[in-house]
């Protein structure tokens, strides 16, 4: 497993000087001087793309600060918009082959859209727009976290005898019906409590009793998010294929403590190896990321 952070440095009107993610010229010049290595040809920007601990990467944050500069490492909370001394810096997680292979489970993603989608205001159903339907079996409803698939996906899964599927209907956004049924993915098992530190927006523990909570959210800098869960009690679930995490995630202002579902605000999908390699076999644009047992 390796960590990166990545973060961007643009040059700034003179008059201006140096704040948030811009460099008054002088210093802009000299990290070009520097660091080289980070000016693509042709661009007007300085792109960071470095290994956490790399000795470059600290030469440059350390001359970021010298210039009044702060990294904000945190994905929660976000930069304020008034403090114009902070800059936003990205952290990335890579997993090895080893890391792949020797996982149990693993979160799921899809790398592509169903279609255009999202859930109704007055209801709790996913819906996709019928002229923006890909021909792809199974990807994200729009950009929202939720999963769908065909129904001749839905048969395949329940023919492969995957234990803890689970699915709600997805209906069309206008009411007319869709070229066939379409399902979101919503496991009808439940992970345990995850180890994760789980925050608000405000980077504080996440309290859903606060009636100012704007949020959910998993404590990582890092993305893909490492998922940590007891051992002894996924254990202690029994064998299963699918599951969701106890706990949604996403930020939807309000929707915590009222109990209302929010396209934002969807649980954690794992999926066990035996999917993994199932899916594999049939090229399927899904990502599958380890999560650990402890």
């Amino acid at each position: 497993m390796k960590h990166f952070v990545k973060f961007v440095i643009i040059e700034s009107d003179e008059r201006v000087g140096s704040e948030g993610k811009s460099l008054a010229p002088p210093a802009y010049a000299e990290c070009k001087s520097r660091w080289p290595q980070c000016f693509a040809l042709g661009t007007r920007s300085m792109s960071v793309h470095l290994e956490e601990g790399d000795p470059v990467l600290e030469e440059i944050v350390t001359f970021l600060r010298q210039q009044g500069l702060k990294p904000q490492a945190k994905r929660h909370p976000t930069p304020s918009l008034g403090d114009k001394t902070q800059f936003f810096v990205q952290g990335l997680r890579t997993f090895d082959k080893e890391d792949i292979s020797e996982a149990a489970f693993y979160m799921l993603m899809p790398q592509n859209e169903l279609g255009d989608g999202g859930n109704h205001k007055s209801t709790t159903q996913m819906y996709l727009e019928r002229g923006s339907l890909k021909k792809q079996p199974v990807g994200s409803i729009g950009t929202t976290p939720a999963m769908g698939c065909t129904d001749t996906f839905r048969k395949e899964l329940e023919k492969a005898g995957f234990k803890g599927l689970g699915f709600r209907e997805i209906v069309s956004k206008d009411g007319k019906p869709l070229p066939e049924p379409y399902w979101q993915l919503l496991p009808d098992t439940h992970m345990p409590a995850l180890l994760n530190r789980i925050v608000g927006e405000d980077g504080n523990d996440y309290q859903p009793e606060r009636v100012r909570e704007t949020g959910c959210f998993i404590d990582d800098f890092y993305f893909p998010e490492l998922l940590r869960f007891p051992a002894n009690e996924v254990q202690a679930m029994g064998g299963f294929d699918f599951a969701a995490t106890s706990k949604r995630f996403g930020g939807a202002p309000g929707r915590f403590y009222t109990g209302t579902e929010n396209f934002l605000v969807k649980p954690r999908i794992i999926v066990s190896k035996a999917f993994r390699e199932w899916s594999l076999g049939r090229k399927l644009k899904l990502e599958f990321y380890p999560v650990i047992l402890e």
